[in-house]
């Protein structure tokens, strides 16, 4: 992505451009956008902690036991 500032007197705005497609995405839904998906990824990753890794540890071991 590169990133674009119109010039004029009045406020400006940060716009990103896809060197793929050519869309255009403001910057303040851009970062809106990041924020929420490392949430997720962090909402997932705590999942995956709490849930998952206890029942693989345990799994890994009983393995190692035989």
């Amino acid at each position: 992505m590169a990133c674009k500032a119109p010039g004029g007197s009045k406020k400006k705005y940060i716009y990103y451009q896809c060197n793929v497609c050519k869309a255009y995405i403001r910057e303040e839904k851009l970062i809106k956008l990041l924020i929420d998906e490392i949430a997720s990824i962090m909402e997932y990753d705590n999942t995956i902690k709490k849930f998952f890794a206890p029942l693989l540890k345990h799994k890994i071991e009983n393995t190692n036991n035989y």
